[in-house]
Order: structure tokens, then C-alpha cells, then sequence
């Protein structure tokens, strides 16, 4: 049985999405990558990822819920007749320290699968997602949180389980991501040349 993993963010590799997805293609088994930054217009990946018998979501939170491109290719997704009782999953990065944030998106994942026919097989909702990029590349020993829920994640997709919703929070204390948070804005605001 083959997972599509599908990669929703419009940084596509170069995000937490992408360190998501990076991590779960080394624990699945049988498994493919699409990446959809965009008006996604290739069919025959369309066609397989619709076949494919377990599909698992990655993508940033925007507003509160999937970015509008990924709502277009669910859309897509279901007209090009997804299977049913294909089990669905999503991985879902809150930039937010609450995870709580992501609740409308799950619930629009659950929607997809009633309209479709489709299995929703669980979510894992990190709050802080976009903290895993600056992990990754600076302290991974602190990813930990990270791996252990993604290596849960994998095991249930491997073995076409249910995995019901998790959420997971950042391995630091508000203040801390919240400062973290600020000097990570005023640094991208001086790269750009903005004055502060």
C-alpha cells in the first residue's frame, strides 16, 4: 500500500513543513513526496496521489486554517476521484506557541473525508512550528518533541491505523518562544532593509 505524502506550504522544502516532511519520508514505508506550493497543475501526480491508500497532509497554518492553494488542490484531489476508505492524516505547523489555532483546519480535513468518502485517520498539530527550522539548524537535540510524536505518527501510517489528534506544544516556555519570536522578526526586518 503506498503514502502520498503531500507537502502543502508554498516554501515547500525550505520550512517547517518541509523538515516534517523530510522526517516522516524516513520512517514510511512505500512512500512518495509531492510538493504543492502553487496552482498545481500535473495531473498524472495528481492521479497517483489519489490512488495512493494512505495520504498524510503537511502544511502551515494561514488564518487560522490551510493556505488557499491547498484548499484548490483538495479540490482537485476529490474530483480526481480519491479512493474510498483511504486513510487520511495531516501534520499541521502553528507559527502560534497555542496549538489550539489549528482546530478549524482539522475540522476542514474532516470534512474533505466525509464529502469523499475518504478515512480521517488523525492529526498531529505542533504549536511553534515554525521553532523546528530554527531547531533543525541550530540545537536538533532539541527536536526530540519533534521526532518522538513523528515516529508515533509513522508507526500508525505504516500499519494503516487510526492515530487520533495530538497536540504538541514548543519545548520552551511562552516567554521564551515569544522572545525568541521578536528577535527572529527584527532580524528578517533588517535583512529587508525595513526600519524598525
Amino acid at each position: 500500500m503506498s503514502t502520498a505524502v503531500i507537502n502543502l506550504s508554498p516554501h515547500g522544502k525550505n520550512g517547517a513543513s518541509g523538515v516534517f516532511t523530510d522526517t516522516l519520508l524516513k520512517k514510511l514505508e512505500n512512500a512518495f513526496v509531492l510538493y504543492v506550493k502553487d496552482d498545481f497543475r500535473d495531473e498524472l501526480a495528481l492521479r497517483r496521489a489519489a490512488c495512493a491508500k494512505k495520504i498524510i497532509m503537511v502544511f502551515p497554518l494561514y488564518l487560522d486554517s490551510v493556505p488557499s492553494h491547498a484548499l484548490m488542490f483538495l479540490d482537485r484531489l476529490a474530483h480526481a476521484g480519491i479512493e474510498k476508505r483511504t486513510a487520511i492524516y495531516c501534520v499541521i505547523n502553528c507559527g502560534f506557541y497555542e496549538n489550539s489555532h489549528c482546530e478549524n483546519a482539522v475540522r476542514l480535513l474532516r470534512n474533505f473525508c466525509a464529502q469523499t468518502g475518504a478515512r480521517y485517520s488523525g492529526s498531529v498539530c505542533f504549536g511553534g512550528g515554525a521553532l523546528v527550522c530554527v531547531l533543525n539548524r541550530s540545537a536538533p537535540i532539541f527536536l526530540g518533541y519533534e521526532r518522538k510524536t513523528m515516529d508515533k505518527l509513522a508507526g500508525a501510517v505504516n500499519n494503516a491505523e487510526f492515530f487520533g489528534d495530538k497536540k504538541v506544544k514548543a519545548p520552551l516556555p511562552r516567554w521564551c518562544y515569544k522572545a525568541a519570536s521578536h528577535m527572529s522578526f527584527y532580524h528578517t526586518a533588517r535583512k529587508n532593509k525595513v526600519r524598525l
